[in-house]
């Protein structure tokens, strides 16, 4: 596994330009959405679109990156194994330790942009909050996307099935939809969505005593929470439901991947 995880991270080394291609569309991209929501403050809830709209492009590169990564690495990988060089579960240990190790690398950099653009509170804690959250967000887009390409026979295939669950954490996240008009057959999407619980989360953090005070010891930021029904109690929950359906995704893809592979 150390071998395997050192060669492909001697790749990115040896190569700038690998690490560039990943880092620089983010970066671009980050500088946008920043100058479009610049400072919206907390009387409107434009800093609610703008939380949303972080998660969004923390997600989707990171979804997209490494979609294609099992489909054309399979007859490379099923050549060692048979060859007897490497195990298969090495071999999903170092891609897991290379998706961890880049996500968060790409995500401070790109998190680090959006959260001074959007004019969030300038306490280590929060920030810290933001970045936590928005990794494991970045790793879990990254595990889905091995999970998908394990699930398919070849690139094309996979980028495909990318759109559908996208477009499902999108609507029912509830930003889009509230969670008391989502259709009902489909409701069971909103408890095991990882946008549904880190929003919750970052606006909990970002919000909560922000902005002008409005009577009754509120302030503005504290009325958004009442309006998007975040309660800090939950808070424990969604981080505990962030790190399952990673680890879910962690174990599932391998079982996925060996009887894929083998």
């Amino acid at each position: 596994m150390l071998i395997l995880f050192r060669r492909a991270t001697w790749l990115f080394v040896s190569d700038p330009s690998k690490g560039l291609a990943a880092l620089l569309p983010q970066v671009f991209i980050a500088v946008i959405a920043g100058v479009t929501f610049f400072k919206p403050g907390y009387d409107t809830s434009t800093i609610a679109n703008a939380i949303f709209m972080m998660m969004m492009l923390v997600f989707m590169p990171n979804l997209l990156m490494t979609v294609v990564t099992v489909p054309l690495e399979k007859a490379v990988i099923m050549r060692e194994y048979r060859n007897g060089t490497f195990s298969l579960i090495s071999y999903w240990l170092a891609r897991t330790a290379l998706n961890i190790l880049s996500s968060m690398v790409i995500t401070l950099v790109s998190i680090t942009i959006l959260y001074f653009l959007f004019g969030l509170p300038m306490v280590l804690d929060v920030f810290g909050t933001f970045y936590l959250v928005c990794t494991l967000l970045a790793i879990t887009a990254q595990m889905l996307s091995l999970v998908i390409g394990c699930s398919v026979g070849n690139a094309e295939s996979a980028i495909q099935k990318v759109p559908p669950p996208m477009i499902l954490f999108m609507l029912y996240a509830g930003l889009l939809v509230p969670k008391d008009k989502m259709v009902d057959e489909l409701v069971w999407v909103y408890y095991i969505n990882p946008f549904a619980y880190a929003f919750k989360i970052m606006m909990y953090a970002g919000c909560q005593g922000q902005g002008s005070s409005i009577g009754n010891g509120m302030t503005e930021g504290d009325k958004l929470l009442q309006m998007f029904s975040v309660d800090g109690e939950e808070r424990l929950q969604g981080w505990l439901v962030l790190i399952g359906i990673l680890l879910f995704l962690i174990f599932g893809g391998y079982f996925l991947a060996r009887r894929q592979f083998l």
